[in-house]
């Protein structure tokens, strides 16, 4: 995007991800850039991180159920 915006560092949290690169988005990071988490609900409900202003949460869920009626494709 150019010089009009700060950079972005993303960081993903998932459960099967490596404890190595969980602990990454603890670390700090340089001055003027931005920290971008990419969280599945189970690590946002249970994590505090410092700097957060944040949080988007796009409503997605899981559906245990299948519904034969709902087509995806009729949307």
């Amino acid at each position: 995007m150019g010089d009009k915006y700060d950079p972005l560092i993303v960081y993903p949290v998932y459960a099967a991800l490596p404890m190595e690169k969980q602990i990454l988005i603890f670390e700090k990071v340089p001055e003027n850039t931005r920290k971008v988490i990419i969280a599945t609900n189970i690590a946002e409900a249970s994590l505090t991180i410092d700097g957060i202003y944040y949080v988007i949460d796009p409503g997605f869920s899981k559906i245990k159920t299948y519904n034969p009626r709902y087509n995806m494709d009729s949307l």
